[in-house]
């Protein structure tokens, strides 16, 4: 974590497991990395933007790429 007067980054570790039927393997799965960013106000502190890098990912690419119904 950085901190500073008005403003903080805080690092994370992050996964996600998806799952979708409809074009063979329903699973895809992505390990990786989260930067956040904070800003400090008078009602306390707020997320003002996250960057997610993934590093490593596994499954059906199709899971990944298609839209949600």
């Amino acid at each position: 974590m950085v901190l500073e007067t008005a403003a903080a980054t805080v690092s994370s570790n992050g996964y996600a497991w998806n799952r979708m039927e409809g074009n063979g393997d329903p699973l895809w799965e992505v390990w990786g990395t989260y930067e956040h960013h904070l800003v400090r106000s008078g009602a306390g502190w707020k997320v003002d933007g996250f960057i997610f890098r993934a590093m490593h990912e596994r499954g059906n690419s199709w899971v990944k790429t298609t839209p949600g119904q």
